[in-house]
Protein backbone atom coordinates (compact mmCIF):
# COMPACT_ATOMS: atom_id res chain seq x y z
CA UNK A 1 0.00 0.00 0.00
CA UNK A 2 1.40 3.25 -0.69
CA UNK A 3 2.50 5.53 2.46
CA UNK A 4 0.94 8.72 3.58
CA UNK A 5 1.97 11.63 5.03
CA UNK A 6 -0.63 13.48 6.65
CA UNK A 7 -0.45 17.42 7.09
CA UNK A 8 -0.26 18.73 10.19
CA UNK A 9 -2.83 18.62 13.15
CA UNK A 10 -4.73 22.40 12.69
CA UNK A 11 -6.07 24.52 15.00
CA UNK A 12 -8.42 27.05 14.02
CA UNK A 13 -10.87 29.75 15.70
CA UNK A 14 -14.53 29.84 15.46
CA UNK A 15 -16.17 32.41 13.15
CA UNK A 16 -19.61 31.51 13.69
CA UNK A 17 -21.72 29.52 15.82
CA UNK A 18 -21.34 26.63 12.69
CA UNK A 19 -17.65 26.78 13.01
CA UNK A 20 -15.00 28.19 10.29
CA UNK A 21 -13.85 27.36 7.20
CA UNK A 22 -10.63 25.78 7.66
CA UNK A 23 -7.85 25.11 4.96
CA UNK A 24 -5.34 23.05 5.70
CA UNK A 25 -1.71 21.68 3.58
CA UNK A 26 -1.84 18.94 1.36
CA UNK A 27 -0.95 15.09 2.68
CA UNK A 28 1.82 13.36 0.79
CA UNK A 29 1.44 9.52 -0.04
CA UNK A 30 4.53 7.64 -1.60
CA UNK A 31 4.20 4.49 -3.71
CA UNK A 32 6.97 2.14 -5.36
CA UNK A 33 4.32 1.70 -8.40
CA UNK A 34 3.00 5.12 -7.80
CA UNK A 35 0.04 6.30 -5.86
CA UNK A 36 -2.97 7.05 -8.66
CA UNK A 37 -5.80 8.75 -6.19
CA UNK A 38 -5.32 10.83 -2.86
CA UNK A 39 -8.46 11.93 -1.10
CA UNK A 40 -9.60 13.31 2.01
CA UNK A 41 -12.82 12.83 4.46
CA UNK A 42 -13.36 16.31 5.09
CA UNK A 43 -12.17 18.80 2.14
CA UNK A 44 -9.93 21.90 2.85
CA UNK A 45 -11.64 25.28 2.70
CA UNK A 46 -15.22 23.35 4.04
CA UNK A 47 -16.55 24.43 7.40
CA UNK A 48 -15.20 22.41 9.99
CA UNK A 49 -17.84 22.31 13.19
CA UNK A 50 -16.98 23.57 17.30
CA UNK A 51 -14.91 20.60 18.10
CA UNK A 52 -12.22 18.38 16.89
CA UNK A 53 -12.71 16.28 13.71
CA UNK A 54 -10.46 13.88 12.94
CA UNK A 55 -9.71 14.01 8.63
CA UNK A 56 -8.43 10.37 6.89
CA UNK A 57 -6.14 10.34 4.57
CA UNK A 58 -6.10 7.81 1.94
CA UNK A 59 -3.95 6.83 -1.03
CA UNK A 60 -4.39 4.16 -3.42
CA UNK A 61 -2.10 2.67 -6.21
CA UNK A 62 -2.99 1.11 -9.77
CA UNK A 63 -3.03 -2.14 -7.76
CA UNK A 64 -5.69 -0.75 -5.85
CA UNK A 65 -4.44 -1.50 -2.86
CA UNK A 66 -4.60 1.52 0.04
CA UNK A 67 -2.87 3.40 2.27
CA UNK A 68 -4.09 5.65 5.25
CA UNK A 69 -3.05 8.17 7.64
CA UNK A 70 -5.25 10.96 9.92
CA UNK A 71 -4.65 14.28 11.35
CA UNK A 72 -7.09 16.54 13.28
CA UNK A 73 -8.85 19.95 12.69
CA UNK A 74 -10.28 21.41 15.87
CA UNK A 75 -12.38 24.84 15.53
CA UNK A 76 -12.38 26.28 19.08
CA UNK A 77 -13.97 29.48 20.53
CA UNK A 78 -11.40 31.25 22.78
CA UNK A 79 -12.50 34.60 22.04
CA UNK A 80 -14.41 36.66 24.58
CA UNK A 81 -17.80 38.58 23.42
CA UNK A 82 -17.42 42.38 23.43
CA UNK A 83 -19.52 44.38 25.41
CA UNK A 84 -19.41 48.03 24.78
CA UNK A 85 -20.18 49.61 27.93
CA UNK A 86 -22.93 51.91 29.02
CA UNK A 87 -23.58 55.45 29.43
CA UNK A 88 -22.68 56.22 32.84
CA UNK A 89 -26.08 57.52 34.22
CA UNK A 90 -26.22 60.54 37.44
CA UNK A 91 -29.85 60.39 39.43
CA UNK A 92 -30.96 62.81 42.04
CA UNK A 93 -31.28 61.33 45.49
CA UNK A 94 -35.18 60.57 46.72
CA UNK A 95 -34.19 59.83 49.90
CA UNK A 96 -31.20 59.38 52.44
CA UNK A 97 -30.66 55.88 51.59
CA UNK A 98 -30.30 56.95 47.89
CA UNK A 99 -32.57 56.30 44.54
CA UNK A 100 -34.06 53.89 43.05
CA UNK A 101 -32.57 53.62 39.37
CA UNK A 102 -33.64 52.25 35.92
CA UNK A 103 -30.90 52.27 33.50
CA UNK A 104 -30.67 50.58 29.75
CA UNK A 105 -30.02 47.32 29.25
CA UNK A 106 -26.24 46.60 27.67
CA UNK A 107 -25.73 44.84 24.74
CA UNK A 108 -22.72 41.95 23.88
CA UNK A 109 -21.69 40.38 20.59
CA UNK A 110 -19.71 37.44 19.97
CA UNK A 111 -18.77 35.29 17.35
CA UNK A 112 -20.47 32.05 18.32
CA UNK A 113 -22.76 33.89 20.80
CA UNK A 114 -23.55 35.18 23.97
CA UNK A 115 -25.21 32.92 26.47
CA UNK A 116 -25.27 34.45 29.41
CA UNK A 117 -25.48 38.52 29.97
CA UNK A 118 -25.79 39.57 33.87
CA UNK A 119 -24.90 42.77 36.19
CA UNK A 120 -23.28 43.24 39.61
CA UNK A 121 -26.29 45.66 40.59
CA UNK A 122 -29.75 45.29 38.65
CA UNK A 123 -31.20 47.90 37.26
CA UNK A 124 -34.56 48.45 38.93
CA UNK A 125 -32.60 48.41 42.88
CA UNK A 126 -31.85 51.09 45.38
CA UNK A 127 -28.62 52.75 44.75
CA UNK A 128 -27.03 54.43 47.38
CA UNK A 129 -25.91 57.99 47.48
CA UNK A 130 -22.38 58.29 45.24
CA UNK A 131 -21.15 56.44 42.70
CA UNK A 132 -21.39 52.90 42.22
CA UNK A 133 -19.43 50.82 39.73
CA UNK A 134 -21.90 48.37 37.84
CA UNK A 135 -20.05 45.38 36.00
CA UNK A 136 -21.53 43.91 32.72
CA UNK A 137 -20.64 40.30 32.11
CA UNK A 138 -21.18 38.73 28.75
CA UNK A 139 -20.96 34.54 28.75
CA UNK A 140 -20.62 32.17 25.04
CA UNK A 141 -21.09 28.78 25.00
CA UNK A 142 -17.34 28.08 25.69
CA UNK A 143 -17.41 29.89 29.23
CA UNK A 144 -15.36 33.01 27.59
CA UNK A 145 -16.30 36.00 29.80
CA UNK A 146 -16.00 39.69 28.53
CA UNK A 147 -16.71 42.43 30.44
CA UNK A 148 -17.16 46.54 30.72
CA UNK A 149 -18.16 49.11 33.54
CA UNK A 150 -20.35 51.69 33.70
CA UNK A 151 -21.28 54.25 36.82
CA UNK A 152 -24.43 55.33 38.38
CA UNK A 153 -24.50 58.41 40.60
CA UNK A 154 -26.74 59.02 42.84
CA UNK A 155 -26.55 63.14 44.24
CA UNK A 156 -28.10 65.13 46.44
CA UNK A 157 -28.48 68.42 44.60
CA UNK A 158 -31.74 69.35 46.20
CA UNK A 159 -31.33 72.35 48.92
CA UNK A 160 -33.68 71.95 52.37
CA UNK A 161 -36.86 73.60 52.39
CA UNK A 162 -36.89 76.24 55.10
CA UNK A 163 -40.24 76.97 57.10
CA UNK A 164 -39.68 80.43 59.51
CA UNK A 165 -41.62 81.11 62.14
CA UNK A 166 -44.23 83.90 61.89
CA UNK A 167 -43.16 87.61 62.02
CA UNK A 168 -42.94 89.05 65.59
CA UNK A 169 -43.73 93.20 66.71
CA UNK A 170 -42.79 92.98 70.63
CA UNK A 171 -42.56 96.36 72.59
CA UNK A 172 -39.02 98.07 73.73
CA UNK A 173 -37.80 97.19 77.18
CA UNK A 174 -35.00 99.43 76.71
CA UNK A 175 -33.47 102.56 74.68
CA UNK A 176 -31.13 99.14 73.34
CA UNK A 177 -34.86 97.27 72.29
CA UNK A 178 -35.91 94.10 73.79
CA UNK A 179 -35.15 90.45 74.69
CA UNK A 180 -36.68 88.49 72.04
CA UNK A 181 -37.60 84.82 72.43
CA UNK A 182 -39.17 83.36 69.08
CA UNK A 183 -40.22 80.00 67.76
CA UNK A 184 -38.32 77.09 66.13
CA UNK A 185 -38.01 77.26 62.75
CA UNK A 186 -38.60 74.02 60.59
CA UNK A 187 -36.61 72.15 57.71
CA UNK A 188 -37.44 69.29 55.64
CA UNK A 189 -34.84 67.57 52.78
CA UNK A 190 -35.38 64.16 51.57
CA UNK A 191 -31.86 63.28 52.39
CA UNK A 192 -32.58 64.90 56.22
CA UNK A 193 -31.24 68.32 57.30
CA UNK A 194 -28.03 68.21 59.27
CA UNK A 195 -27.69 72.05 60.20
CA UNK A 196 -30.21 74.75 61.64
CA UNK A 197 -29.05 78.21 61.95
CA UNK A 198 -30.07 81.74 62.77
CA UNK A 199 -28.67 84.82 62.11
CA UNK A 200 -29.76 86.24 65.12
CA UNK A 201 -30.75 84.14 67.85
CA UNK A 202 -33.56 83.33 69.71
CA UNK A 203 -33.41 84.78 73.49
CA UNK A 204 -30.58 87.88 72.85
CA UNK A 205 -31.14 91.49 72.32
CA UNK A 206 -32.73 93.24 69.19
CA UNK A 207 -32.80 96.65 69.05
CA UNK A 208 -35.34 99.06 67.82
CA UNK A 209 -37.04 98.80 64.85
CA UNK A 210 -37.25 95.87 62.39
CA UNK A 211 -34.69 93.26 62.22
CA UNK A 212 -34.36 90.63 59.38
CA UNK A 213 -33.47 86.72 60.77
CA UNK A 214 -32.34 84.59 58.13
CA UNK A 215 -32.92 81.19 58.95
CA UNK A 216 -30.38 78.62 56.93
CA UNK A 217 -30.59 74.69 56.67
CA UNK A 218 -28.17 72.33 55.03
CA UNK A 219 -28.23 69.00 54.69
CA UNK A 220 -25.36 66.61 54.26
CA UNK A 221 -24.15 67.22 50.37
CA UNK A 222 -24.03 71.41 51.55
CA UNK A 223 -27.23 72.14 49.83
CA UNK A 224 -28.43 75.41 51.76
CA UNK A 225 -32.03 76.62 52.04
CA UNK A 226 -33.11 79.96 53.66
CA UNK A 227 -35.92 81.94 54.92
CA UNK A 228 -36.66 84.92 56.57
CA UNK A 229 -38.68 86.37 59.14
CA UNK A 230 -38.95 89.72 60.71
CA UNK A 231 -38.70 90.56 64.42
CA UNK A 232 -39.71 94.06 64.87
CA UNK A 233 -39.00 96.26 68.39
CA UNK A 234 -41.16 98.78 68.73
CA UNK A 235 -39.68 102.54 69.61
CA UNK A 236 -40.32 103.18 73.61
CA UNK A 237 -42.68 105.81 74.40
CA UNK A 238 -41.89 109.18 75.33
CA UNK A 239 -42.97 107.83 79.20
CA UNK A 240 -41.07 104.98 78.76
CA UNK A 241 -38.01 106.35 77.84
CA UNK A 242 -38.58 109.28 80.79
CA UNK A 243 -38.94 105.93 83.25
CA UNK A 244 -35.83 104.14 82.12
CA UNK A 245 -34.11 107.84 82.57
CA UNK A 246 -35.18 107.83 86.26
CA UNK A 247 -35.54 104.29 86.93
CA UNK A 248 -34.33 102.23 85.21
CA UNK A 249 -37.41 100.53 83.35
CA UNK A 250 -39.70 101.31 81.09
CA UNK A 251 -42.62 99.20 83.26
CA UNK A 252 -45.55 100.57 84.58
CA UNK A 253 -44.87 99.11 87.80
CA UNK A 254 -43.59 99.95 91.40
CA UNK A 255 -41.49 102.93 92.07
CA UNK A 256 -41.88 103.91 88.27
CA UNK A 257 -45.26 103.45 88.56
CA UNK A 258 -47.47 106.27 86.88
CA UNK A 259 -49.36 106.33 90.41
CA UNK A 260 -46.46 105.84 92.49
CA UNK A 261 -44.20 108.77 94.43
CA UNK A 262 -40.67 107.40 94.97
CA UNK A 263 -39.88 111.31 96.85
CA UNK A 264 -43.13 111.12 98.91
CA UNK A 265 -43.50 114.82 97.70
CA UNK A 266 -46.78 113.99 97.42
CA UNK A 267 -46.92 114.39 93.78
CA UNK A 268 -47.57 111.07 91.24
CA UNK A 269 -45.25 110.21 88.78
CA UNK A 270 -47.66 110.50 85.63
CA UNK A 271 -47.92 114.28 87.48
CA UNK A 272 -44.22 114.89 87.47
CA UNK A 273 -44.09 113.60 84.15
CA UNK A 274 -46.55 115.74 82.40
CA UNK A 275 -45.46 118.82 84.06
CA UNK A 276 -41.94 118.72 84.12
CA UNK A 277 -41.41 117.66 87.52
CA UNK A 278 -38.26 115.85 88.89
CA UNK A 279 -39.56 112.39 90.71
CA UNK A 280 -36.55 111.44 92.13
CA UNK A 281 -35.79 115.63 93.43
CA UNK A 282 -36.46 115.77 96.96
CA UNK A 283 -40.18 116.43 98.44
CA UNK A 284 -40.68 120.16 97.73
CA UNK A 285 -42.21 119.92 94.13
CA UNK A 286 -45.13 121.73 94.63
CA UNK A 287 -44.42 124.26 92.25
CA UNK A 288 -44.95 121.99 89.08
CA UNK A 289 -48.67 121.60 90.30
CA UNK A 290 -51.32 123.67 88.62
CA UNK A 291 -51.90 127.28 90.74
CA UNK A 292 -55.79 128.01 91.07
CA UNK A 293 -57.07 131.56 90.78
CA UNK A 294 -59.53 134.18 89.53
CA UNK A 295 -59.19 136.38 86.79
CA UNK A 296 -60.02 140.38 86.67
CA UNK A 297 -63.19 139.24 85.34
CA UNK A 298 -64.22 137.25 87.87
CA UNK A 299 -63.45 134.11 85.87
CA UNK A 300 -61.74 130.64 87.54
CA UNK A 301 -58.49 130.05 86.25
CA UNK A 302 -56.17 127.15 86.18
CA UNK A 303 -52.44 127.79 85.51
CA UNK A 304 -49.96 125.26 85.19
CA UNK A 305 -46.31 124.26 82.55
CA UNK A 306 -47.21 121.21 80.37
CA UNK A 307 -44.18 119.48 78.68
CA UNK A 308 -45.44 119.54 74.73
CA UNK A 309 -43.01 116.39 74.10
CA UNK A 310 -45.45 114.01 76.11
CA UNK A 311 -47.26 113.03 73.06
CA UNK A 312 -48.80 109.53 75.39
CA UNK A 313 -51.08 111.66 77.47
CA UNK A 314 -54.23 113.47 77.02
CA UNK A 315 -54.87 117.02 79.51
CA UNK A 316 -58.33 117.82 80.16
CA UNK A 317 -59.18 120.31 82.43
CA UNK A 318 -62.58 120.33 83.97
CA UNK A 319 -64.75 122.63 86.05
CA UNK A 320 -67.51 121.76 88.34
CA UNK A 321 -69.98 123.96 91.17
CA UNK A 322 -68.91 121.46 93.62
CA UNK A 323 -66.16 118.98 94.25
CA UNK A 324 -68.65 116.05 93.84
CA UNK A 325 -69.33 117.62 90.19
CA UNK A 326 -70.48 116.89 87.65
CA UNK A 327 -67.32 117.81 85.77
CA UNK A 328 -67.52 120.06 82.22
CA UNK A 329 -64.66 119.80 80.51
CA UNK A 330 -63.09 123.03 79.66
CA UNK A 331 -60.35 122.40 77.16
CA UNK A 332 -57.82 119.43 75.93
CA UNK A 333 -54.68 118.38 74.84
CA UNK A 334 -54.19 115.42 72.99
CA UNK A 335 -50.49 113.39 72.02
CA UNK A 336 -48.50 117.36 73.26
CA UNK A 337 -51.15 119.42 70.71
CA UNK A 338 -51.96 122.90 72.08
CA UNK A 339 -55.20 122.66 74.46
CA UNK A 340 -58.54 123.03 72.66
CA UNK A 341 -61.56 124.74 73.90
CA UNK A 342 -64.54 122.15 74.53
CA UNK A 343 -67.09 124.42 76.39
CA UNK A 344 -68.98 127.81 75.44
CA UNK A 345 -67.27 130.95 77.74
CA UNK A 346 -63.82 128.14 78.13
CA UNK A 347 -60.65 129.95 77.19
CA UNK A 348 -56.89 128.25 76.89
CA UNK A 349 -54.13 130.53 75.98
CA UNK A 350 -50.43 128.95 75.75
CA UNK A 351 -46.90 130.90 75.99
CA UNK A 352 -43.84 129.67 75.61
CA UNK A 353 -41.34 128.22 73.74
CA UNK A 354 -39.17 124.75 73.50
CA UNK A 355 -40.29 121.76 75.55
CA UNK A 356 -42.73 123.60 77.47
CA UNK A 357 -45.76 125.65 77.65
CA UNK A 358 -47.17 128.07 79.97
CA UNK A 359 -50.69 126.88 80.12
CA UNK A 360 -53.80 129.41 81.95
CA UNK A 361 -57.27 127.73 81.17
CA UNK A 362 -60.26 130.24 82.08
CA UNK A 363 -63.86 129.09 83.20
CA UNK A 364 -65.64 132.48 81.80
CA UNK A 365 -69.28 130.95 82.15
CA UNK A 366 -70.29 131.65 85.87
CA UNK A 367 -69.31 135.30 85.01
CA UNK A 368 -72.03 135.22 82.47
CA UNK A 369 -74.21 132.30 84.63
CA UNK A 370 -74.09 133.42 88.31
CA UNK A 371 -76.59 130.71 89.28
CA UNK A 372 -73.82 128.33 88.49
CA UNK A 373 -70.78 129.54 89.76
CA UNK A 374 -68.47 127.10 89.16
CA UNK A 375 -65.27 127.60 91.55
CA UNK A 376 -63.70 124.00 91.27
CA UNK A 377 -61.42 122.76 88.56
CA UNK A 378 -59.23 120.50 87.89
CA UNK A 379 -56.59 118.79 85.49
CA UNK A 380 -57.04 115.64 84.50
CA UNK A 381 -53.75 113.68 83.54
CA UNK A 382 -54.50 110.43 81.51
CA UNK A 383 -51.62 107.81 80.21
CA UNK A 384 -53.25 107.29 76.60
CA UNK A 385 -50.21 105.13 75.43
CA UNK A 386 -50.64 102.62 77.87
CA UNK A 387 -54.76 103.03 78.14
Amino acid sequence: APVVTPPANVTAEATSAVGALVIYAAATATDAVGVTDLTYSRESGTTFPLGTTIVTVTAKDAANNSGTATFTVTVEDTTAPVVPPPIDLTVEATSAVGALVIYAAATATDAVGVTNLTYSRESGTAFPLGTTIVTVTAKDAANNSGTATFTVTVADTTAPVVTPPADLTVEATSAAGAMVTYAAATATDIVGVTDLRYSRASGTTFPLGATTVTVSAKDAAHNSGTASFTVTVTSLTPLQSWREQHFGTVANADDAADAADPNDNGITNLVEYALGGDPLGGTTGTAILPQLGRSADDASQISFARCVNHTDLTLTVQAADSPAGPWTDLAQSTAGAPFVVLAPGAAAPETGTGDTRNVTVSDLYPVTDPAHPRRFMKLQITNVGEN
